[in-house]
């Protein structure tokens, strides 16, 4: 097909299979987990997505924007690490979802798994059973064949009646869908059958569906019998997507006789059995034996890896076209396993869902408090914060505006926090005025804007975990034992705007994260040509605000506004938090405790339990500061030391005009 193949170095060594043969083969062994996933266009894995979320967060760290994930991914049910592949442009196939037909056969990778488990299961049973699986003639005389009852008969249960009956044992079988009954008998087993409703047993792609309690219970005492004749149970009831269901019970255990054993082959969905111990053999107090082993399939490495390795192969050719990704939407296997297309959902079951009734009941509850506190973020500044309680009152805002002479840009003066802070006082005494007044229109705006005044201090207190006196009268606390030259020194790297325009270069996902620096520097236009430039680049710039960088809420959001820059790439802590990890560069401006670590990590600091914005999980960060001087709450920041940080010192707007330069000259 003419595809590069790019494989971690002894990803193979447990299977059997050599460094040296993959090279032989062709293929390119890198030692680097990290340098093979930021190279690569399409990874293959065995399991991924839900199927193993922590591992594949990790990847998705350092896997580029639209990525192509190929691999069993529990495709069921919403998990965040799906959306995590949304937000990256990905394009995601969940081979548990190949149809069933004949076309498909060759890229089935659960009936290949299938296979090996149900083969080995016999292989495991046979050695824990106190007797032989064949019928043998002796010295002493006949001994007779085991008896085995399978319980399920899909491809593992297939195989595992197929092996039993290979080694000599008497086996029966039973399965909830009367159509399997002529392939299990066509192994030589007999089929056992129940009086049972079974007319709606079928469910998607040919699987048994999971049925009510009822029906097991039923069930159960139906298969008594059949317990206490057999020496060895094996069970593969499995329904994708959901836990297994309990078909082995106390009852059934109790039926079988002391040295039986149960092999639970469904253990990796929850297990069949109610006693068993997931990955653990153990055995009961009546001497039954129980097995409920985990990944079978890995016992026999050396021929799973090669029939999966096959499948994948299959199935990359129904999209890899002229060496290029390319997909028939009319093609069965691709509509089936296709979950997410380019960043967009294709599978309803896996889209997160939003607590509508919590939601509702909320802003039930809180309605006033909701009407003031969910405006957007760029009224929210101590000039308009009348206008979060209604539109009218910000007509109030710009006669304060006109008689205080207090414009946009007034907001860089640390005397407006002042003046904010304030206004709910003002409003209130307002109120109170209209009450003795007797003016009607003057107790409503009173009240509206002392109530929105009150309400925002209260977010700019809990927004930088401070008390309410601490925020109007003074400085954040006494500064504990922290020593900047143990945080900083050998540890800070300075850095260029030639090299920061380099980095920027090649990145596909920046954030900026402004701070009061920006403002005191006045680098809000620069900060714009350079968005400009870096979008025009198809490089995606998006901006973390904190509620308190600046020097009241909305300050940022104010002064980027007035340079047009669109309010849907400003992000608030709770929007931008999560991508970090995604963010190739992370450009401070001029902020400093909203970005310091020690708010994390630590107790006991002026900034400890302030939510701060999570820069320092991006790949790079470049800080843009005059020196090293700490910010308002007096205390180092380790941010500025760290492994992935460059120091680019100058005054911010000097130094974002120059990068953009640089920028321009690459």
């Amino acid at each position: 097909m003419g595809i590069s193949v790019i494989l971690q170095a002894k990803a193979g060594s447990d299977a059997g299979y050599s460094d040296a043969m993959y090279v032989e083969k062709g293929a390119k062994v890198v030692p680097s987990r990290k340098v093979i996933l930021r190279t690569v266009n399409i990874l293959v894995s065995i399991r991924s997505g839900a199927a193993d979320i922590e591992t594949t967060k990790r990847a998705l760290n350092d896997l580029k924007l639209g990525s192509v994930i190929i691999g069993l991914m529990n495709p069921y049910k919403p998990a965040d690490v799906f959306a995590i592949m949304v937000r990256k442009k990905m394009t995601a196939f969940a081979l548990e979802l190949v149809p069933r037909i004949s076309r498909a056969q060759d890229v089935d990778v659960l009936s290949s798994i299938a296979s090996v488990v149900g083969y080995k299961g016999v292989l495991m049973a046979a050695s824990l059973s106190k007797k032989m699986f064949p019928m043998m003639i002796t010295a002493a005389g006949t001994v007779s064949p085991a008896k085995v009852f399978v319980i399920g008969a899909g491809v593992a249960g297939l195989q595992a009646i197929a092996m039993a009956k290979r080694i000599g044992a008497s086996v029966s079988a039973y399965d909830i869908r009367p159509e399997v009954k002529e392939q299990v008998e066509s192994l030589g087993a007999r089929f056992i059958s129940f009086d049972l409703e079974v007319d709606q047993v079928k469910g998607e792609g040919g699987y048994a569906r999971k049925m009510d309690e009822d029906f097991y219970r039923k069930q159960r005492v139906q298969m008594e019998h059949i317990f206490s004749e057999s020496d060895v149970v094996i069970t593969t009831a499995a329904v994708p997507g959901k836990k297994a269901p309990i078909l082995v019970s106390k009852n059934l255990l109790a039926a079988l006789k002391p040295g039986s054993v149960v092999v639970d082959l469904s253990a990796d969905s929850g297990g069949n059995c109610v006693d068993a111990v997931l990955g653990k053999t153990i055995t009961t107090k009546n001497g039954v034996i129980i097995s409920a082993p985990l990944n079978v399939a890995s016992d026999i490495a050396t021929h799973a890896s090669q029939m999966l390795s096959k499948n994948l192969c299959n199935f990359i050719t129904h999209i890899i076209k002229n060496k290029h990704l390319s997909l028939d939407m009319d093609d069965e296997v691709i509509q089936n396993t296709l979950i997410i297309h380019q960043g967009a959902f294709r599978r309803n079951a896996i889209i997160p869902k939003k607590d509508e009734g919590k939601m509702l009941s909320a802003k039930t509850v809180f309605l006033g408090f909701e009407v003031i506190t969910k405006v957007p973020t760029t009224l929210h500044t101590p000039l308009m914060s009348g206008s979060n309680a209604i539109s009218g009152i910000t007509i109030v805002g710009a006669l304060v505006a006109a008689s205080g002479g207090l414009g946009l840009k007034g907001l860089s003066h640390p005397k407006t926090a002042v003046r904010g802070n304030i206004l709910g006082a003002i409003g209130i005494a307002a109120s109170a005025t209209g009450f003795v007044l007797n003016n009607l229109v003057l107790i409503v705006a009173g009240s509206l804007v002392g109530a929105s005044g009150i309400i925002l201090t209260r977010v700019m207190c809990k927004a930088m975990n401070r008390s309410l006196a601490n925020v109007l009268f003074g400085g954040v606390g006494a500064v504990q034992d922290l020593v900047q030259d143990d945080i900083y020194e050998g540890k800070i790297k300075s850095t260029s705007a030639e090299e920061v325009a380099m980095l920027l270069s090649t990145a596909r996902r920046v954030v900026i994260v402004p701070g009061y620096g920006m403002a005191v520097a006045g680098a809000q236009s620069a900060v714009r040509a350079l968005t400009e430039l870096l979008e025009k680049n198809d490089i995606t710039v998006e901006f973390g605000i904190h509620p308190v960088a600046g020097r009241m809420p909305g300050h940022m959001n104010v002064l980027l506004a007035e340079e047009n820059i669109s309010y849907e790439k400003l992000k608030d802590l709770d929007q931008i938090n999560n991508s970090f990890h995604n963010t190739d560069v992370s450009i401070v401006l001029g902020a400093n405790d909203v970005v310091n670590p020690l708010a994390r990590e630590s107790s006991g600091t002026p900034v400890s339990g302030m939510p701060i914005l999570n820069v320092d999980k991006s790949r790079t960060v470049i800080v843009i500061k005059r020196s090293l001087s700490p910010g308002f709450a007096g205390i180092p920041n380790p941010l500025f030391a760290m492994e992935n940080t460059l120091m680019l010192f100058g005054d911010g707007k000097e130094v974002i005009e120059t990068l953009v330069s640089e920028y321009k000259a690459l």
